[in-house]
């Protein structure tokens, strides 16, 4: 590479680093934000260093609602700031605009080295574009979105070390790409869609091509591959998990022959291929169905998503059919496949029932014992032979026996039925149909099918495979294994996770039908790509009804629909030519696709963070098109200083536009305040945002107005949280929170109990089990008067809560001044059983015994809350006061100089 090329490179990542922070220094002086807290205000990260094993061995977020991800990466970075600086969200802003300029660097060093052809001017546009692009702001804004930076940065650096040791053959490069990559992973599992990304870079933009594969090399090879997997996957539950990974690494083996034939072009006839031509989409299809459905079928964490299973279901019917043609057609031959194929027919409708059945997690055995049945009869009746012999063979007899005895210890085992039913139903079927084979003509040895796999594989180590194409498939082997020991691991190892979605952040929580699935995923993606095109509004939410569910009928989504298959035949027929637009739109749709809603529900359904990663294709493609309006070839030399400022003045169009909203954008992001008064006038039909923006308004009333300007902004505060969460009763006149909180500021701020009283109670309407509404519907009816009703949902709170001294406390009261002492005396003897260190308890006697003009004794008690509550400024004050007034001045001077402590601590 010529030097000045080299000078040309740095001096782009300067510009580069240096427009990250013009882009995103004003976020240096923000606060805290959306979500900040789940990585800031915990426990584990103020442990600092030391915190961060207990960090790698716990889960992602743990409160008493939630316990679910794995993100030690993140958290350790914030606990290693945490353990430097402090709490100082200025500091964690500025590591993340720093993070953010890193990316910028890495990823156009990436595209220097994919794009050799092109200008060195592409790959600094398209950087440029994705850097300055607005939809970013939440990732780089937010702080709780650094893991979406880290995972970025991480994933961008491997696929870079990959890519190198694919030009370079060194393994060296495998390995610290693969480490790169585990490091992305564990700040968030978006890397995992890298595991696509990267072999579709390796094709795009190295020496790999797609040639045509001959037939009967694959035939054999594909057999093995999908017989293999179900075989390994039925010994998991007795050979744990490591011999499984090793089961699968030497499956691999087959595997790795499967696709190396993708690779390899060894056929030149052109007789040959024109011959072989009709036979390449059923084979590539083959190839597809075969290995995909193995390895889905046995990953539990697809068989999560509900739309799999149908799908498999479908799959299923030719991945069987084409894996028993091609054992027939291995032992008898080409021409022996017409005497099985009327069974073939008529056995379809059965095998699709009972894949139906399996898959849909219902009985096997039935099903399995007919469907042998009927293969072995309809192949004993085509092979002229006594059917009797079905039963009385040893080898039916063996099979059924194991059958029944791996069901029963399975059982014994505690696993799911429905994992007893895929075990033995994908283990035994392809089992079934070499025994079949072996019963209909006993001449075919088992040896005869290891001779012929011999045979083959002899051939195809006598085939040269370029070091290119070896060294990809061991980029592909290790990232393949690694990606499944990343996902299983922390499940193994981990207590198990919860994680409800509610209706209000996807409703399609409450939808079963296809139709609303799929229609509402296409919807979502249609959005994504008009904030691509257009970043306008930006919202910290969407959710629940700012999206709603629509079917596939909907307009949007029928333009969605066209608009995709569009996009994704396009970058198909352009693929065997390794297009770069076509690579942008695989790119893009590969990484966003997970995001759809189709195959998980995505909380908030849409979220802008989201976007970081697959907007990297949007770029891409936006900097191809700046190079075709210009009429500019992106891989010519564009000489001429006239090119350059028309292109550089066609960039400036869209670049400081971005700009521009990207800089004024991050002001919203000051803090929770500033981000959710703006956003909310755009989302006054999303549930959860006016919830959350009534919550903040709340949380900010200043409690002790001072004057009359500090009183009149508390009353605008109220207007706005009453507004807000009459928005959430709009949408579900039956949310409890919503209807706690409007009681709440109607009894604590306006002193309006009878108006309070009915939110409350159609709170507990929703909920009955709701403790909060149920100790405010008390409080309400102990200061209207009603005591009897007060005392019983006062019992009803301390029965939901048994450890709530505030309810306790108040049922105590209550009673004190119905004139049950006893009752007060016992309840407040609870709270210090409870709680030995409350001062509340003592506080209540002497207030009790004031009340009784046993001031002596109400002292002694007083002196107990002081010793338990030294920052009770007023109390050890009005203690002090006391004992000078008794003549005590050693304790008056005692009380005296803790509320001058307690004062000093107070201003502060």
């Amino acid at each position: 590479m010529p030097m000045d090329n080299r000078k040309l490179q740095r001096l782009i990542c300067i510009v580069l680093f240096v427009f990250a922070f013009v882009l995103y220094g004003n976020t240096i002086q923000n606060e805290y934000a959306l979500d900040d807290e789940m990585v800031t205000n915990n426990d584990q990260i103020r442990g600092g260093i030391s915190a961060i094993p207990e960090i790698f061995t716990t889960n992602y977020r743990i409160t008493e609602e939630y316990n679910y991800g794995y993100r030690p990466i993140t958290k350790s970075t914030f606990a290693l700031e945490y353990q430097l600086f402090g709490d100082n969200p200025h500091i964690s802003h500025f590591i993340n605009v720093l993070i953010y300029a890193f990316t910028g660097i890495f990823l156009f060093l990436l595209l220097v080295n994919l794009l050799k052809d092109y200008h060195l001017f592409f790959p600094m546009i398209i950087s440029l574009l994705f850097m300055a692009h607005p939809i970013h702001t939440e990732v780089v804004a937010s702080l709780k979105n650094r893991e979406e930076l880290i995972s970025f940065l991480c994933s961008l650096a491997a696929l870079r070390l990959l890519f190198k040791s694919v030009d370079t053959f060194r393994v060296l490069y495998i390995i610290g790409g693969i480490l790169l990559f585990i490091i992305g992973f564990f700040a968030k599992q978006n890397a995992a869609t890298f595991v696509v990304v990267i072999p579709l870079t390796l094709y795009f933009f190295s020496q790999i091509s797609l040639p045509i594969i001959h037939k009967s090399q694959l035939s054999i090879n594909l057999a093995v591959t999908n017989i293999g997997v179900p075989i390994t996957r039925l010994i998991l539950p007795f050979v744990g998990l490591g011999f499984y990974v090793a089961g699968v690494t030497l499956n691999g083996y087959y595997l790795i022959g499967v696709i190396s034939l993708v690779f390899v072009d060894q056929w030149n006839s052109s007789r040959r291929k024109r011959r072989d031509s009709s036979f390449i989409l059923s084979i590539k299809n083959a190839l597809i169905i075969g290995v995909c459905f193995s390895l889905a079928i046995f990953n539990e964490v697809v068989l999560k998503f509900e739309l799999i299973k149908p799908l498999l279901v479908f799959i299923s019917l030719p991945y069987f059919l084409y894996i028993r043609n091609l054992i027939i057609e291995m032992s008898h031959g080409a021409d022996s496949r017409g005497r099985f194929r009327s069974n073939s027919i008529l056995l379809i409708g059965f095998m699709f029932f009972v894949m139906a059945e399996v898959i849909l997690d219902r009985s096997f055995l039935l099903f399995a014992f007919v469907l042998l049945v009927m293969e072995l009869t309809m192949s004993i009746r085509v092979a002229g032979q006594n059917w009797k012999k079905l039963f009385v063979n040893p080898y039916f007899i063996a099979g059924l026996v194991a059958m029944l005895v791996t069901e029963y210890v399975y059982k014994i085992l505690h696993f799911q039925p429905e994992e007893i039913s895929r075990g033995l139903m994908f283990s035994t079927y392809p089992m079934l149909v070499i025994y079949l084979i072996y019963f209909i003509d006993k001449n075919m040895l088992f040896s005869t099918y290891l001779n012929k796999l011999k045979e083959f594989y002899g051939r195809l180590n006598a085939i040269h495979i370029s070091k290119t194409v070896m060294i990809s498939l061991g980029v592909l082997a290790s990232l393949a294994i690694t990606t499944y020991a990343l996902m299983v691991l922390p499940t193994a190892l981990l207590p198990p996770e919860h994680r409800e979605i509610f209706y209000f952040e996807n409703p399609l929580v409450n939808e079963t039908g296809f139709s609303d699935l799929i229609g509402t995923g296409f919807y979502t993606l249609l959005v994504y790509i008009k904030l691509l095109f257009l970043p306008h509004p930006l919202l910290f939410y969407y959710g629940f009804d700012h999206i709603s569910v629509v079917g596939m009928s909907d307009t949007w989504v029928i333009i969605s629909v066209i608009i995709h298959v569009m996009l994704l035949g396009y970058a198909l027929m352009r693929l065997r030519k390794k297009h770069v637009l076509s690579y942008a739109i695989l790119y893009y749709l590969a990484t966003i696709f997970v995001f759809s809603n189709i195959l998980f529900k995505i909380p908030g359904i849409i979220g802008e963070r989201l976007l970081y990663m697959p907007s990297l294709g949007f770029c891409i493609a936006l900097a191809y098109f700046i190079f075709k309006i210009m009429k500019l070839d992106p891989k010519s030399s564009l000489t001429g200083s006239g090119i350059k400022l028309k292109l550089a003045f066609m960039l400036a169009l869209i670049i400081i536009p971005y700009s521009v909203k990207t800089i004024a954008r991050n002001y919203d992001w000051k803090n929770h305040l500033t981000l959710y008064l703006h956003d909310i006038p755009n989302l006054e039909k999303s549930l959860y945002a006016n919830s959350l923006a009534g919550s903040e308004v709340l949380r900010n009333i200043n409690q002790n107005p001072a004057n009359t300007s500090e009183l009149n902004e508390n009353r605008d505060k109220l207007q706005l949280v009453i507004k807000f969460f009459n928005n959430v009763l709009e949408l579900d006149a039956n949310d409890k929170h919503a209807l706690n909180n409007l009681g709440t500021v109607y009894y604590s701020f306006f002193q309006e109990y009878e108006t309070a009283i009915p939110y409350f109670q159609k709170a507990l309407s929703a909920d009955s089990s709701f403790a909060i509404a149920s100790f405010n519907m008390a409080y309400c009816l102990d200061q209207t008067g009603n005591s009897s009703t007060a005392i019983k949902y006062y019992q009803r709170t301390i029965k939901l809560q048994p450890t709530d001294i505030k309810s306790i406390s108040n049922l105590a009261n209550l009673y004190h001044k119905l004139g049950d002492f006893s009752q007060a005396v016992r309840l407040n003897k609870k709270i210090t059983e409870i709680d030995p260190s409350s001062e509340i308890p003592y506080m209540n006697m002497a207030n009790y015994y004031l009340q009784r003009s046993d001031e002596a004794t109400a002292v002694e008690y007083f002196e107990k809350a002081a010793a338990l509550a030294l920052e009770n400024y007023e109390l050890c004050l009005n203690l002090s006061d006391y004992f000078k007034e008794q003549g005590n001045s050693q304790k008056a001077l005692y009380y005296s100089d803790l509320a001058r402590k307690a004062g000093s601590r107070i201003q502060q």
